[in-house]
């Protein structure tokens, strides 16, 4: 059946709507006039008017202190650190003032390695109460509660170093943990080393090399034997990565714990030999 043309729609709503609906920048931008307006009715003040009052009212929040529990003794405290003052300052800390940002600048530390193999030395505190109690729950009980802590006291450090000596807390070119022996890693289910260079990797903004040097060899336990034992233990445990050129690279080479300091010369012999220039050694505790 044939339609006749008296029975077709009328066109031109069609073409009507079309004109209706325009550029689509167009609509934005009324959209944005609309809501602008909406938005100067409903407070009352003009458009540049409200640009001032949003911008002091974010200077306002800006200053507002945030209340915060500190990780150690879990009080309420308004500072920005995640440890309160009060429990930063019953915990014993290597001053650095005076000695450049480096520890071995301090002639009875330095005594403890005079045939230091690295450049610089940088720990938190001697190894006692309480980073002596957090390392050793942290390393046999996997405890993350320590680890906090421990995160919370490597930022706070990290801080007041670079106050002190700015070009001491300048980022590597690798951030390097000391390694385990593979089986004792799976053992264990971490390396101790490993978790406290990802805190110094979130201060840095950088990765942790965790492929630069690897331990292909365990000793029985080092505890209790003489600095020259532990050399002689020690030879031919690592190997570096010959696929990483070093020549020339800075490096912070981390460990949990520093005794006698034979596990950082050794790997610091191997880097060296390898063309790294500077060597900085990173602990949270020195034996002294």
């Amino acid at each position: 059946m044939k339609t006749s043309k008296s029975n077709l729609p009328d066109p031109e709503p069609v073409i009507m709507a079309q004109k209706s609906i325009g550029n689509p920048s167009t609509r934005c931008q009324s959209r944005r006039e609309s809501s602008g307006n909406i938005l100067s009715r409903f407070t009352g003040r003009s458009n540049s008017t409200l640009a001032q009052f949003f911008e002091h009212a974010i200077k306002k929040l800006q200053h507002i202190q945030v209340t915060r529990h500190c990780v150690y003794c879990h009080q309420s405290h308004s500072g920005h650190s995640a440890i309160c003052e009060h429990c930063l300052s019953l915990i014993p800390q290597f001053d650095y003032h005076k000695i450049e940002g480096d520890l071995l600048n301090r002639p009875e530390i330095f005594k403890l390695f005079p045939k230091a193999k690295f450049d610089r030395l940088l720990a938190i505190t001697p190894h006692q109460y309480p980073l002596n109690l957090w390392l050793t729950q942290l390393k046999y009980t996997g405890s993350l509660t320590y680890l906090t802590h421990i995160s919370a006291l490597i930022t706070e450090h990290l801080k007041r170093l670079a106050k002190v000596s700015s070009s001491s807390v300048i980022a590597p070119d690798y951030l390097v943990p000391v390694p385990i022996f593979i089986k004792k890693w799976q053992r264990r289910g971490f390396n101790q080393s490993y978790l406290i260079a990802q805190q110094l990797a979130r201060y840095f903004d950088m990765p942790v090399d965790n492929d630069v040097i690897f331990r292909v060899k365990q000793n029985v336990a080092q505890v209790n034997q003489s600095g020259a034992q532990r050399r002689k233990n020690l030879r031919n445990n690592f190997e570096l990565n010959n696929d990483i050129d070093l020549r020339g690279k800075s490096i912070w080479l981390v460990d949990d714990v520093i005794t006698t300091g034979s596990t950082l010369n050794e790997i610091s012999r191997l880097l060296k030999a390898a063309g790294v220039k500077t060597i900085t050694a990173y602990a949270l505790t020195i034996s002294l």
